[in-house]
């Protein structure tokens, strides 16, 4: 019985040393990297800021209910843009929204008829 004792006592011990060891050896990296996530940045809206040619587009958010506002707040995300004009060709296409990708610039190319003469 004291043989047993023993081992246990020498097991716990170390196993105890490895735990305290291994803990001490973390990298620093791993253990400094923790971002704490603030509830507002998580909520919070950004501007968007379309500039079209012709001046005169219409812009479209096609996954959302709101009709765009030049600077309207939106969240985080990606969204489904469509910009028209009479005239011009339509352009369509999904866009990342964030608080560094808030403004953008949409050129539409003009449509030019074809004119067939002769037979």
């Amino acid at each position: 019985m004291v043989v047993r004792f023993n081992v246990a006592i020498t097991i716990w011990f170390l196993l105890a040393v490895f735990i305290a060891f291994s803990q001490s050896i973390q990298s620093p990296s791993v253990s400094n990297s923790k971002k704490v996530i603030v509830p507002s940045q998580i909520t919070k809206n950004f501007p968007l800021f379309i500039k079209t040619t012709p001046k005169n587009a219409t812009i479209k958010i096609m996954n959302i209910k709101a009709k765009f506002k030049y600077g309207m707040k939106l969240k985080p995300g990606r969204y489904d843009i469509q910009v028209s004009s009479p005239g011009y060709k339509t352009k369509r296409g999904w866009h990342t929204h964030s608080d560094d990708l808030g403004k953008f610039e949409v050129k539409l190319v003009e449509i030019t008829e074809v004119v067939k003469v002769g037979k």
